[in-house]
Protein backbone atom coordinates (compact mmCIF):
# COMPACT_ATOMS: atom_id res chain seq x y z
CA UNK A 1 0.00 0.00 0.00
CA UNK A 2 0.99 3.53 -0.81
CA UNK A 3 1.82 6.08 1.66
CA UNK A 4 -1.35 7.70 -0.44
CA UNK A 5 -2.95 4.91 0.30
CA UNK A 6 -2.24 4.14 3.97
CA UNK A 7 -3.09 7.64 4.74
CA UNK A 8 -6.56 7.11 2.85
CA UNK A 9 -7.19 4.30 5.11
CA UNK A 10 -6.96 6.79 8.32
CA UNK A 11 -10.47 7.11 9.02
CA UNK A 12 -10.24 3.36 11.29
CA UNK A 13 -7.65 5.59 12.95
CA UNK A 14 -9.66 8.60 14.02
CA UNK A 15 -8.31 10.67 11.19
CA UNK A 16 -10.95 11.05 9.14
CA UNK A 17 -13.41 14.29 9.33
CA UNK A 18 -16.25 12.86 7.44
CA UNK A 19 -15.30 15.05 4.59
CA UNK A 20 -13.67 13.81 1.70
CA UNK A 21 -12.57 16.20 -0.36
CA UNK A 22 -11.13 17.97 2.49
CA UNK A 23 -9.00 15.07 3.81
CA UNK A 24 -7.99 14.02 0.28
CA UNK A 25 -6.43 18.00 -0.35
CA UNK A 26 -4.82 17.82 3.04
CA UNK A 27 -3.27 14.33 1.87
CA UNK A 28 -1.97 15.62 -1.01
CA UNK A 29 -0.04 18.71 1.18
CA UNK A 30 1.07 16.35 3.42
CA UNK A 31 2.40 14.19 0.50
CA UNK A 32 4.04 17.15 -1.39
CA UNK A 33 6.47 17.99 1.51
CA UNK A 34 7.75 13.99 1.02
CA UNK A 35 9.68 13.13 3.90
CA UNK A 36 9.84 16.75 5.51
CA UNK A 37 6.40 15.51 6.40
CA UNK A 38 5.28 13.80 9.68
CA UNK A 39 1.71 12.92 11.23
CA UNK A 40 1.27 11.32 15.26
CA UNK A 41 -2.51 10.61 15.06
CA UNK A 42 -4.11 8.44 18.26
CA UNK A 43 -6.23 5.61 17.30
CA UNK A 44 -6.12 2.23 16.45
CA UNK A 45 -4.79 0.47 13.90
CA UNK A 46 -7.41 -2.66 12.07
CA UNK A 47 -5.84 -2.12 8.29
CA UNK A 48 -3.38 -4.60 7.90
CA UNK A 49 -0.37 -3.63 6.72
CA UNK A 50 -1.01 0.44 7.65
CA UNK A 51 2.33 2.29 8.96
CA UNK A 52 0.15 4.35 10.87
CA UNK A 53 -0.52 3.07 14.16
CA UNK A 54 -0.62 2.92 18.19
CA UNK A 55 0.77 -0.42 19.97
CA UNK A 56 1.87 -1.29 22.90
CA UNK A 57 4.89 -3.50 23.63
CA UNK A 58 4.38 -4.81 20.06
CA UNK A 59 1.14 -5.17 20.15
CA UNK A 60 -1.85 -2.84 18.58
CA UNK A 61 -2.70 -0.16 21.76
CA UNK A 62 -6.55 -0.74 22.75
CA UNK A 63 -8.76 1.95 23.92
CA UNK A 64 -8.11 3.01 27.50
CA UNK A 65 -4.60 1.46 26.95
CA UNK A 66 -1.52 2.79 26.81
CA UNK A 67 0.80 3.75 23.82
CA UNK A 68 4.51 3.43 23.66
CA UNK A 69 4.86 3.83 20.28
CA UNK A 70 3.32 6.09 18.00
CA UNK A 71 4.15 5.08 14.19
CA UNK A 72 5.27 8.16 11.89
CA UNK A 73 1.91 8.31 9.41
CA UNK A 74 4.17 9.60 6.89
CA UNK A 75 6.32 6.22 7.24
CA UNK A 76 9.42 8.93 7.52
CA UNK A 77 10.63 7.27 10.69
CA UNK A 78 9.74 10.06 13.64
CA UNK A 79 8.30 7.92 15.63
CA UNK A 80 7.15 8.96 19.45
CA UNK A 81 7.76 6.29 22.18
CA UNK A 82 8.02 5.49 25.57
CA UNK A 83 10.02 2.59 26.48
CA UNK A 84 8.87 2.52 30.54
CA UNK A 85 5.57 0.94 30.81
CA UNK A 86 4.31 3.07 33.89
CA UNK A 87 5.32 6.33 31.79
CA UNK A 88 2.94 5.91 28.94
CA UNK A 89 -0.11 8.08 27.84
CA UNK A 90 -3.30 6.54 28.02
CA UNK A 91 -5.39 5.83 24.17
CA UNK A 92 -8.73 7.41 24.60
CA UNK A 93 -11.93 7.47 22.45
CA UNK A 94 -14.53 10.59 23.33
CA UNK A 95 -17.46 10.18 21.04
CA UNK A 96 -15.57 8.90 18.35
CA UNK A 97 -12.54 11.30 18.68
CA UNK A 98 -8.92 9.38 19.71
CA UNK A 99 -6.32 11.35 22.29
CA UNK A 100 -4.05 10.68 24.37
CA UNK A 101 -4.03 10.97 27.80
CA UNK A 102 -1.83 11.73 30.56
CA UNK A 103 -1.50 11.03 33.65
CA UNK A 104 -0.06 14.54 34.94
CA UNK A 105 2.33 12.63 36.88
CA UNK A 106 5.38 11.16 34.51
CA UNK A 107 3.88 10.30 31.44
CA UNK A 108 5.35 11.09 27.97
CA UNK A 109 6.09 10.74 24.69
CA UNK A 110 9.58 11.24 22.93
CA UNK A 111 10.30 12.06 19.59
CA UNK A 112 13.44 12.55 18.29
CA UNK A 113 14.14 15.01 15.27
CA UNK A 114 18.11 14.67 13.24
CA UNK A 115 19.65 17.92 12.68
CA UNK A 116 18.03 20.48 10.00
CA UNK A 117 14.55 20.36 10.91
CA UNK A 118 15.01 24.53 11.84
CA UNK A 119 11.57 25.59 10.25
CA UNK A 120 9.09 23.45 11.14
CA UNK A 121 5.13 23.93 11.56
CA UNK A 122 3.49 22.13 13.87
CA UNK A 123 -0.44 21.91 13.36
CA UNK A 124 -1.88 20.16 16.63
CA UNK A 125 -5.47 19.08 17.20
CA UNK A 126 -6.18 19.61 21.02
CA UNK A 127 -8.89 17.88 22.32
CA UNK A 128 -12.07 19.59 22.76
CA UNK A 129 -10.17 22.75 22.54
CA UNK A 130 -9.52 23.51 18.94
CA UNK A 131 -6.06 23.45 16.82
CA UNK A 132 -2.90 25.39 17.19
CA UNK A 133 -0.54 26.45 14.80
CA UNK A 134 2.94 27.07 15.06
CA UNK A 135 5.20 28.34 12.49
CA UNK A 136 9.54 28.88 12.77
CA UNK A 137 9.71 26.71 15.40
CA UNK A 138 12.98 24.40 15.44
CA UNK A 139 12.92 20.92 16.42
CA UNK A 140 16.00 19.39 16.65
CA UNK A 141 16.88 17.01 19.10
CA UNK A 142 13.94 15.69 21.30
CA UNK A 143 10.53 16.76 21.42
CA UNK A 144 7.77 15.81 23.56
CA UNK A 145 4.01 15.29 22.10
CA UNK A 146 1.40 17.63 23.51
CA UNK A 147 -1.34 16.29 26.26
CA UNK A 148 -4.73 15.97 24.95
CA UNK A 149 -3.23 15.80 21.33
CA UNK A 150 -6.12 14.51 19.09
CA UNK A 151 -3.45 14.40 16.30
CA UNK A 152 -0.30 16.12 15.53
CA UNK A 153 1.36 17.38 11.88
CA UNK A 154 4.71 19.00 11.64
CA UNK A 155 5.92 19.45 8.31
CA UNK A 156 9.94 20.81 7.92
CA UNK A 157 8.78 23.95 5.86
CA UNK A 158 7.02 27.22 5.62
CA UNK A 159 3.48 26.42 4.40
CA UNK A 160 1.55 28.57 2.25
CA UNK A 161 -1.50 30.08 3.48
CA UNK A 162 -4.03 28.02 1.33
CA UNK A 163 -2.23 24.95 2.57
CA UNK A 164 -2.40 26.35 5.77
CA UNK A 165 -6.15 26.88 5.63
CA UNK A 166 -6.52 23.12 4.60
CA UNK A 167 -4.10 21.65 7.31
CA UNK A 168 -5.75 23.90 10.33
CA UNK A 169 -9.50 23.11 8.82
CA UNK A 170 -8.72 19.27 8.69
CA UNK A 171 -7.19 19.00 12.12
CA UNK A 172 -9.51 21.17 14.01
CA UNK A 173 -12.14 18.42 13.23
CA UNK A 174 -10.16 16.02 14.95
CA UNK A 175 -10.04 17.45 18.42
CA UNK A 176 -14.09 17.51 19.17
CA UNK A 177 -14.62 21.16 18.65
CA UNK A 178 -14.89 23.70 15.56
CA UNK A 179 -13.47 26.52 17.97
CA UNK A 180 -10.90 28.46 15.87
CA UNK A 181 -7.63 29.02 18.24
CA UNK A 182 -5.56 31.67 16.85
CA UNK A 183 -2.64 31.26 15.10
CA UNK A 184 0.53 30.07 17.28
CA UNK A 185 -1.57 30.51 20.52
CA UNK A 186 -0.87 28.15 23.64
CA UNK A 187 -1.24 29.38 26.78
CA UNK A 188 -0.46 27.74 29.95
CA UNK A 189 -2.27 28.66 33.43
CA UNK A 190 -3.16 27.58 36.70
CA UNK A 191 -5.36 27.92 39.83
CA UNK A 192 -9.14 27.85 37.78
CA UNK A 193 -9.68 31.35 36.38
CA UNK A 194 -7.23 33.86 36.52
CA UNK A 195 -4.71 35.56 34.24
CA UNK A 196 -1.74 34.12 32.24
CA UNK A 197 0.58 35.99 29.82
CA UNK A 198 4.01 34.32 29.28
CA UNK A 199 3.12 30.55 30.56
CA UNK A 200 4.89 28.24 32.44
CA UNK A 201 6.21 24.90 33.27
CA UNK A 202 4.47 21.76 34.41
CA UNK A 203 6.89 18.97 36.11
CA UNK A 204 5.91 15.47 35.23
CA UNK A 205 3.74 16.89 32.26
CA UNK A 206 0.67 17.45 34.73
CA UNK A 207 -2.91 17.47 32.72
CA UNK A 208 -4.23 20.72 31.61
CA UNK A 209 -7.41 21.97 30.50
CA UNK A 210 -8.16 24.94 28.51
CA UNK A 211 -11.02 27.57 27.12
CA UNK A 212 -9.40 30.61 25.05
CA UNK A 213 -10.14 34.08 26.13
CA UNK A 214 -9.88 37.06 23.02
CA UNK A 215 -7.30 38.74 21.88
CA UNK A 216 -4.18 36.10 21.88
CA UNK A 217 -1.89 36.77 19.66
CA UNK A 218 1.11 34.42 18.56
CA UNK A 219 2.55 32.73 20.78
CA UNK A 220 6.01 30.31 20.58
CA UNK A 221 6.43 27.20 22.47
CA UNK A 222 9.35 25.99 23.62
CA UNK A 223 9.21 22.12 25.61
CA UNK A 224 7.48 23.01 28.70
CA UNK A 225 7.50 26.48 28.10
CA UNK A 226 5.66 29.07 26.41
CA UNK A 227 5.77 32.95 25.43
CA UNK A 228 3.39 35.22 24.22
CA UNK A 229 3.15 38.70 22.86
CA UNK A 230 -0.14 39.58 24.44
CA UNK A 231 -3.15 37.76 26.01
CA UNK A 232 -6.55 38.58 27.92
CA UNK A 233 -7.89 36.61 30.85
CA UNK A 234 -8.46 33.05 30.34
CA UNK A 235 -10.45 30.28 32.16
CA UNK A 236 -8.17 26.92 32.60
CA UNK A 237 -7.57 24.19 35.07
CA UNK A 238 -4.53 22.10 36.37
CA UNK A 239 -5.13 18.53 37.60
CA UNK A 240 -2.66 19.31 40.20
CA UNK A 241 -1.37 23.07 41.04
CA UNK A 242 1.69 21.37 43.18
CA UNK A 243 3.64 20.66 40.08
CA UNK A 244 3.70 24.41 38.59
CA UNK A 245 7.35 25.79 38.65
CA UNK A 246 7.24 28.36 36.46
CA UNK A 247 4.02 30.89 36.06
CA UNK A 248 5.15 34.40 33.61
CA UNK A 249 2.28 36.54 33.18
CA UNK A 250 4.66 39.97 32.86
CA UNK A 251 4.26 43.00 30.68
CA UNK A 252 1.06 42.65 29.63
CA UNK A 253 -1.78 44.92 30.38
CA UNK A 254 -3.39 42.97 32.80
CA UNK A 255 -6.28 43.97 35.79
CA UNK A 256 -7.73 42.11 38.94
CA UNK A 257 -5.15 40.30 41.33
CA UNK A 258 -2.96 37.83 41.88
CA UNK A 259 -4.76 34.57 42.74
CA UNK A 260 -3.92 32.65 45.75
CA UNK A 261 -0.40 30.39 45.03
CA UNK A 262 -1.07 28.10 47.82
CA UNK A 263 -1.46 25.14 46.12
CA UNK A 264 1.56 25.58 44.29
CA UNK A 265 3.95 24.22 46.43
CA UNK A 266 6.85 23.59 43.83
CA UNK A 267 6.64 27.30 42.64
CA UNK A 268 10.33 28.63 42.15
CA UNK A 269 10.00 31.24 39.53
CA UNK A 270 6.76 33.97 39.62
CA UNK A 271 7.05 37.43 36.93
CA UNK A 272 3.73 39.25 37.30
CA UNK A 273 5.30 42.51 36.63
CA UNK A 274 4.89 45.42 34.36
CA UNK A 275 0.73 45.22 34.55
CA UNK A 276 -2.18 46.96 36.06
CA UNK A 277 -2.69 44.44 38.56
CA UNK A 278 -4.50 45.56 42.28
CA UNK A 279 -5.50 44.25 45.29
CA UNK A 280 -2.27 42.42 47.74
CA UNK A 281 0.29 40.28 47.37
CA UNK A 282 -0.92 36.75 48.23
CA UNK A 283 0.40 34.46 51.56
CA UNK A 284 3.71 33.01 50.10
CA UNK A 285 4.25 30.95 53.22
CA UNK A 286 3.60 27.62 51.58
CA UNK A 287 6.11 28.49 48.00
CA UNK A 288 9.50 27.05 50.05
CA UNK A 289 10.84 26.71 46.57
CA UNK A 290 10.14 29.93 45.92
CA UNK A 291 13.55 31.61 44.55
CA UNK A 292 12.46 34.85 42.20
CA UNK A 293 9.25 36.53 42.97
CA UNK A 294 8.56 39.91 40.85
CA UNK A 295 5.46 41.94 40.98
CA UNK A 296 6.94 45.47 40.66
CA UNK A 297 5.25 48.22 38.35
CA UNK A 298 1.59 47.13 39.19
CA UNK A 299 -0.83 49.11 41.80
CA UNK A 300 -0.65 46.64 44.13
CA UNK A 301 -1.77 47.41 48.19
CA UNK A 302 -1.38 46.22 51.20
CA UNK A 303 1.95 44.78 53.07
CA UNK A 304 4.94 42.87 51.77
CA UNK A 305 4.37 39.36 53.19
CA UNK A 306 5.85 37.31 55.25
CA UNK A 307 9.44 35.81 53.76
CA UNK A 308 10.63 33.80 56.73
CA UNK A 309 9.27 30.48 54.55
CA UNK A 310 10.93 31.47 51.71
CA UNK A 311 14.39 30.15 52.44
CA UNK A 312 15.26 29.76 49.20
CA UNK A 313 14.48 32.93 47.86
CA UNK A 314 17.45 34.54 45.97
CA UNK A 315 15.34 37.82 44.39
CA UNK A 316 11.96 39.94 45.33
CA UNK A 317 10.94 43.07 43.40
CA UNK A 318 8.09 44.97 44.66
CA UNK A 319 8.58 48.28 43.71
CA UNK A 320 6.25 50.74 42.12
CA UNK A 321 3.51 49.82 43.86
CA UNK A 322 1.45 51.28 46.48
CA UNK A 323 2.60 49.26 49.17
CA UNK A 324 2.31 50.07 53.06
CA UNK A 325 3.35 48.48 56.25
CA UNK A 326 7.12 47.64 57.09
CA UNK A 327 9.38 45.60 54.94
CA UNK A 328 9.47 42.37 56.72
CA UNK A 329 12.41 40.46 58.74
CA UNK A 330 14.72 39.41 56.06
CA UNK A 331 16.22 37.02 58.26
CA UNK A 332 15.31 33.74 56.85
CA UNK A 333 16.18 34.78 53.55
CA UNK A 334 20.19 33.81 53.91
CA UNK A 335 20.32 33.06 50.11
CA UNK A 336 19.01 36.64 48.87
CA UNK A 337 20.61 38.64 46.59
CA UNK A 338 18.37 41.35 45.10
CA UNK A 339 15.50 43.35 47.15
CA UNK A 340 14.04 45.25 45.70
CA UNK A 341 10.91 47.36 47.23
CA UNK A 342 11.39 51.14 46.25
CA UNK A 343 8.41 53.65 45.34
CA UNK A 344 6.63 52.46 48.06
CA UNK A 345 4.68 53.66 50.88
CA UNK A 346 6.67 51.66 53.41
CA UNK A 347 7.23 52.63 57.13
CA UNK A 348 8.94 51.48 60.01
CA UNK A 349 12.94 50.50 59.80
CA UNK A 350 14.96 49.26 57.15
CA UNK A 351 15.45 45.42 59.11
CA UNK A 352 18.43 44.10 59.79
CA UNK A 353 20.54 42.41 57.09
CA UNK A 354 22.95 40.54 58.83
CA UNK A 355 21.91 37.41 57.82
CA UNK A 356 22.09 38.32 54.33
CA UNK A 357 25.55 37.28 53.62
CA UNK A 358 24.98 37.17 49.84
CA UNK A 359 22.80 40.54 49.18
CA UNK A 360 24.37 42.40 46.50
CA UNK A 361 21.70 44.86 45.84
CA UNK A 362 19.23 46.53 48.34
CA UNK A 363 17.05 49.45 47.23
CA UNK A 364 14.19 51.34 49.61
CA UNK A 365 14.15 54.48 48.39
CA UNK A 366 11.15 56.79 47.72
CA UNK A 367 9.30 55.22 50.80
CA UNK A 368 8.57 56.90 54.28
CA UNK A 369 11.05 55.12 56.30
CA UNK A 370 12.57 56.19 59.28
CA UNK A 371 14.86 54.07 61.22
CA UNK A 372 17.34 50.76 60.82
CA UNK A 373 17.43 47.88 62.49
CA UNK A 374 21.10 48.06 62.78
CA UNK A 375 23.65 44.60 62.68
CA UNK A 376 26.25 44.59 60.13
CA UNK A 377 25.73 44.29 56.54
CA UNK A 378 27.70 42.01 54.41
CA UNK A 379 30.89 42.58 52.06
CA UNK A 380 28.82 41.05 49.33
CA UNK A 381 26.50 44.13 49.21
CA UNK A 382 27.44 46.76 46.85
CA UNK A 383 24.55 48.78 45.75
CA UNK A 384 22.22 50.15 48.65
CA UNK A 385 19.74 53.16 47.57
CA UNK A 386 17.53 54.56 50.38
CA UNK A 387 17.24 57.84 49.55
CA UNK A 388 13.97 60.26 49.74
CA UNK A 389 12.83 58.11 52.74
CA UNK A 390 12.67 60.16 56.61
CA UNK A 391 15.22 58.01 57.95
CA UNK A 392 16.59 59.96 61.36
CA UNK A 393 20.34 60.64 62.23
CA UNK A 394 21.04 57.70 64.09
CA UNK A 395 19.26 55.95 61.23
CA UNK A 396 21.73 57.19 58.72
CA UNK A 397 24.73 57.21 61.14
CA UNK A 398 24.52 53.03 61.84
CA UNK A 399 24.24 52.78 58.04
CA UNK A 400 27.58 54.48 57.32
CA UNK A 401 29.06 52.37 59.99
CA UNK A 402 27.71 49.30 58.85
CA UNK A 403 29.32 49.71 55.71
CA UNK A 404 32.67 50.78 57.04
CA UNK A 405 32.61 47.83 59.35
CA UNK A 406 31.87 45.46 56.20
CA UNK A 407 35.33 46.94 54.31
CA UNK A 408 34.24 46.29 50.75
CA UNK A 409 36.85 47.86 48.61
CA UNK A 410 36.40 46.38 45.51
CA UNK A 411 33.57 45.63 42.79
CA UNK A 412 30.15 48.41 42.64
CA UNK A 413 30.14 50.38 45.83
CA UNK A 414 27.29 52.98 46.06
CA UNK A 415 25.61 53.76 49.05
CA UNK A 416 22.96 56.52 48.75
CA UNK A 417 21.42 58.18 52.23
CA UNK A 418 20.24 61.43 50.55
CA UNK A 419 17.56 62.96 48.74
CA UNK A 420 14.33 64.72 50.22
CA UNK A 421 13.48 63.63 53.79
CA UNK A 422 16.87 62.11 55.50
CA UNK A 423 18.66 63.73 58.01
CA UNK A 424 22.44 64.33 57.59
CA UNK A 425 25.07 62.57 59.11
CA UNK A 426 26.94 63.68 62.12
CA UNK A 427 30.04 63.14 64.44
CA UNK A 428 31.36 59.64 63.88
CA UNK A 429 28.80 59.74 60.56
CA UNK A 430 30.61 62.14 58.94
CA UNK A 431 33.69 60.59 59.28
CA UNK A 432 32.52 56.63 58.36
CA UNK A 433 31.47 58.77 54.75
CA UNK A 434 35.07 59.93 54.28
CA UNK A 435 36.49 56.90 54.96
CA UNK A 436 34.14 55.33 52.31
CA UNK A 437 34.86 57.38 49.60
CA UNK A 438 38.51 56.64 50.59
CA UNK A 439 37.59 53.12 49.47
CA UNK A 440 35.88 53.96 46.53
CA UNK A 441 32.64 54.44 47.63
CA UNK A 442 30.01 56.84 46.04
CA UNK A 443 28.55 57.86 49.14
CA UNK A 444 25.38 60.51 48.76
CA UNK A 445 23.93 62.07 51.92
CA UNK A 446 22.05 65.39 52.88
Amino acid sequence: MSILGQLGALGSLGWSTGNNSLAQQAIAILCKYGSSAHAWIPGIDTVSGLVCGNSNDGSPSVVDGGVGLVLDAMGNGINPTQALSTARPTLRNTSGYYWWEYDGVDDVMVATFPVGNDNCTIIDAQKNIGVTVETGRKLTGMYNPSNYSSGMVIINGALSADETTVLKNYAKTLSGTDQSVVDGAWVFGVNGTSYVGRGGTVTGGAAVSWKFGSGIEKTTMFADTVTTKKIEKLTFSISDPSKLTIFYCNSNQLTGSIPSLTANTALTLFYCYSNQLTGSIPSLTANTALTIFYCHVNQLTGSIPSLTANTALIQFACQSNQLTGSIPSLTANTALTIFYCHINKLTGSIPSLTANTALTIFYCYSNQLTGYAGGLVSNTLGDFEAQNNLLTVSAVNALLSAFVAANRTTGTRTLNLGGTGNAAPTGQGITDKATLISRGWTVTTN
